[in-house]
């Protein structure tokens, strides 16, 4: 898996149980600004996903929109990720009140309450909502402790290890050959270009013994030039 920090911090808050759903990682991972509805009208409203946001009412605001929106599709592609990878598992929300996204609006100048709803979050999140996350905590340690690789990737890491130790080795014995055999040249030739003196014994006459020298042919052949 392509590592980063958003990804490492997604494992983290995963193994500690600090996200387990939309909402929690909205408010762990994007950086929101919490503040309160407060318009110049106590009695004014604003619809936020099939909810009223009345004066006084909880209110996020992004620092940035667009990052926020993309920070946002990239969680929701990673908690497939990791439930296809088996890390991670999906099942319907325990709890009712977290199945409604918290009211994230952006502050608009235009506007009579100068909030206005972001919609482009609940197109993104809507199916995802009334879903938990329960992590394999295990796997996920493992995972980290793997380096972020994947079991399959892995596998892949210790085949093409163990591959470039048998083609050193291979090399090795390549070379170690090679030199064993120009060793036996060099002592061959060695061995063949020296007079080696032998002593003949008489077996019935043992201290009867005739010295003899053995010359190779070829320095015989170059003395008598």
């Amino acid at each position: 898996m392509v590592r980063n920090e958003f990804k490492e911090k997604i494992i983290s808050y995963l193994i500690h149980e600090e996200i387990n759903d939309v909402n929690s990682f909205l408010t762990k991972l994007t950086h929101l600004e919490i503040d309160k509805f407060e318009p110049k009208n106590k009695n004014a409203s604003i619809s936020f996903y099939h909810k009223d946001i009345n004066f006084g009412d909880k209110i996020y605001i992004p620092k940035d929109d667009k990052i926020l929106i993309l920070k946002l599709k990239q969680f929701i592609s990673f908690w497939d990720k990791l439930e296809k990878l088996g890390y991670i598992y999906t099942i319907p929300h325990s709890r009712t009140q977290n199945k409604e996204l918290i009211p994230i609006v952006k502050r608009e100048r235009w506007s009579g309450f100068e909030i206005s709803p972001i919609y482009n979050i609940i197109l993104i999140v809507e199916k995802y909502l009334d879903k938990e996350i329960v992590p394999d905590i295990e796997e996920l340690k493992n995972f980290v402790k793997n380096n972020y690789l994947t079991v399959v990737e892995l596998a892949y890491e210790k085949e093409k290890k163990s591959r470039k130790i048998a083609q050193k080795l291979t090399i090795i014995i390549a070379i170690l050959s090679m030199l064993i055999s120009i060793g036996i040249t060099i002592f061959n030739y060695k061995t063949n270009t020296k007079e080696r003196e032998v002593i003949l014994k008489n077996i019935t006459f043992p201290n009867d013994t005739l010295k003899v020298f053995l010359i190779n042919s070829d320095s015989l052949s170059d003395k008598v030039k």
